[in-house]
C-alpha cells in the first residue's frame, strides 16, 4: 500500500540515483501504479512534481530523471496505490502547503481511516485523501496554537509529536514524512515497514527514509513503532527531540 522514501543531506546533491532505485526498482512496483511525485527543496523553496500516472511507464518521470540536473539537499518521493479518492492529480502525494512563509510538504504511507470533508482551520484539502485530510489537520492544529508566527522549532516538534499522538490513538497504521526548508520529521506508525539508514552521497553526509531497503546501499535499520525522527541537514537533532521523555505519550 504505496511506498515513500526521503532524503536529508547535508549540501545539495543528485537526486538521480535516490529517484532511479526508488521509482524504478529492478523488480518492477507493478501495486503502486497510481501516481507517483517529489518535493525538492531547493533553499527556503521547494519544487513539487507529480503525476496520476505509473511512474515506469511515466515520460514526465524520465524527462526529470535525464541529465542528472535535479538537485537538492531534502526531497521527499512517493508512489502510490489509490485506495481513498480517485487517480488524479490532486489525490496524489506528495502535498505542499504554505504557512509561516514556508513550504511544508507531506506524504503517507498507510491507511489513516480519516474523515476527507473540510473542518475548520485555514488549510483545507484539495483532494479526496485521507493522507492530505491529516496533513491539513496538522497545520491547522499547529497555526491555532502558535498564530501567524512561527515559534522556534524546539516549541514546534514537541506539539508536532503531540498531534502525531493523537493520530497513532485513533489508527495504528499512520506512516508519514513531513518536511519544512530546515527540516525532516519521519514516523513510523507500525504499518507494514519503514527504514533509515545513513550514507554518504557525493562526499556529504546523507540521511535516508525508506518504505523498503533501497538496494543503493546498505546498513538500513527498522524504525521501532511509533518512533519519530527528526532530521536537518544529514543528521539526526538530539538537541530538538527528546524520545525517551516524550515516549510515554504514546502508552
Amino acid at each position: 500500500m504505496c511506498r515513500i522514501a526521503a532524503l536529508s543531506v547535508f549540501r545539495p546533491v543528485r537526486l538521480e540515483s535516490v529517484m532511479e532505485y526508488f521509482f524504478l526498482p529492478p523488480m518492477p512496483d507493478t501495486y503502486n501504479r497510481d501516481g507517483w511525485g517529489l518535493v525538492c527543496y531547493m533553499g527556503d523553496d521547494c519544487l513539487l512534481i507529480k503525476e496520476p500516472a505509473y511512474a515506469r511507464e511515466s515520460i514526465l518521470l524520465r524527462a526529470v530523471m535525464d541529465g542528472g540536473r535535479l538537485k537538492g539537499c531534502q526531497a521527499l518521493f512517493h508512489v502510490r496505490k489509490a485506495t481513498k479518492g480517485g487517480v488524479t492529480f490532486a489525490n496524489t502525494h506528495p502535498f505542499v502547503k504554505r504557512m509561516w512563509g514556508m513550504c511544508w510538504a507531506f506524504a503517507h504511507h498507510g491507511d489513516g481511516d480519516w474523515p476527507t470533508e473540510s473542518f475548520p482551520g485555514p488549510f483545507q484539502p484539495v483532494g479526496r485523501t485521507d493522507a492530505e485530510a491529516i496533513f491539513c489537520w496538522m497545520l491547522n492544529e499547529l497555526w491555532r496554537a502558535f498564530g501567524d508566527r512561527a515559534p522556534p522549532w524546539r516549541v514546534i516538534v514537541p506539539k508536532v509529536w503531540e498531534l502525531v499522538c493523537r493520530l497513532w490513538r485513533d489508527s495504528r497504521k499512520i506512516n508519514f514524512v513531513l518536511c519544512v526548508p530546515s527540516l525532516m520529521l519521519a514516523f513510523y506508525g507500525g504499518h507494514e515497514s519503514m527504514y533509515y539508514c545513513h550514507h554518504i552521497l557525493e562526499g556529504s553526509d546523507a540521511f535516508l527514509v525508506s518504505s523498503t531497503p533501497l538496494p543503493f546501499t546498505s546498513g538500513w535499520v527498522s524504525f521501532n513503532p511509533g518512533e519519530l525522527k527528526v532530521v536537518k541537514k544529514g543528521s539526526i537533532q538530539e538537541g530538538l527531540w527528546d524520545p525517551f521523555s516524550q515516549r510515554g505519550l504514546l502508552e
